[in-house]
C-alpha cells in the first residue's frame, strides 16, 4: 500500500499556483536515456506494461487533503519515469477533477500512440510530450528505447494523438550536443513542430550533471529555439 504519493513544495509559475506530485517510488519508463538523472539515484525498471505499486486509497485521500490545503490551480502529474504506467492513474485524474483542478500530465509522448494511454491522456487538461532524438541511430543509442520503437513512430504517435486532444499541448524539445544538434535532427524537428502543432513549445539542453558533456551554449540553444518557432506557423 502507498500511503502518499510525493510532492514537491507548492510553486508559482505565471500566477498561477502549482501543486506537483510523482506517484511512483522508483522509475518505470520504456525508455532508458544515457542523460535520464533519475536513473542515477533509482533502481530503473523498463516497461510499456501498466504498473501496480499497490493499493492506492491512502495515497489518493492524501492527496485530496492536500488540494483542499494548497487550493492549487493546477496539479502537475510529473512522475519518475513514465506516468502513463501507473495502474490507478484514472482515479488520480478524477480525484483531482473532483476538486474542480485541471490536470497536467508529463510523458515522454510515445505511449500516446497507445489507445488506452491515450485515452487516459486525453481527460487531463494540459499534456506535455517530449522529443530528444532526430536520426534514429542517436535515438537508439542514446534513448535505449524498448525493442521495436523508432524515432518515426514516436513523433507519429504525438502527431496523431494531438489531432484529436483538445486540451492544451505542450512539445518540449531537447537539444543535446553531438547526438541531436546537427542538420538532420534539427530538420526532423523543424517537421515534426509543423506536424504536432503544439499550443506550447519549450526547446531545452541537458541540465546537470549532464550539461557539462551533453549541453548547448545558451546563444546556440536560443538560435535553435527561434528556428524550430517558425515552424508552428508552417
Amino acid at each position: 500500500m502507498m500511503e502518499s504519493f510525493f510532492y514537491k513544495d507548492p510553486y508559482e509559475e505565471n500566477g498561477k499556483t502549482i501543486l506537483e506530485l510523482n506517484l511512483f517510488p522508483g522509475k518505470y519508463c520504456n525508455f532508458n536515456c544515457i542523460f535520464c538523472p533519475v536513473s542515477r539515484k533509482l533502481p530503473h525498471q523498463q516497461t510499456q506494461d501498466p504498473v501496480n505499486v499497490g493499493n492506492l486509497d491512502a495515497a489518493i485521500l492524501d492527496l485530496q487533503q492536500k488540494i483542499r490545503a494548497v487550493k492549487p490551480d493546477l496539479v502537475f502529474i510529473n512522475s519518475l519515469g513514465e506516468a502513463l504506467l501507473l495502474m490507478g492513474l484514472e482515479k488520480v485524474i478524477h480525484t483531482i477533477h473532483k476538486e474542480n483542478v485541471p490536470v497536467r500530465l508529463l510523458s515522454n509522448g510515445y505511449l500516446y500512440g497507445n489507445q488506452k494511454y491515450a485515452a487516459l491522456a486525453g481527460i487531463c487538461e494540459e499534456v506535455i510530450g517530449e522529443l530528444k532524438m532526430g536520426r534514429e541511430e542517436a535515438f537508439q543509442k542514446a534513448q535505449r528505447p524498448l525493442a521495436g520503437y523508432t524515432v518515426r513512430q514516436h513523433i507519429e504517435n504525438m502527431a496523431e494523438f494531438r489531432k484529436s486532444y483538445p486540451g492544451r499541448f505542450h512539445l518540449e524539445i531537447t537539444v543535446v550536443r553531438g547526438y541531436s544538434d546537427d542538420s538532420a535532427s534539427l530538420s526532423v524537428f523543424r517537421d515534426a513542430v509543423a506536424a504536432i502543432k503544439p499550443d506550447v513549445l519549450q526547446v531545452v539542453t541537458p541540465e546537470a550533471p549532464f550539461d557539462k558533456a551533453l549541453g548547448l551554449p545558451q546563444d546556440r540553444l536560443e538560435a535553435i529555439a527561434g528556428e524550430l518557432q517558425k515552424s508552428l506557423g508552417a
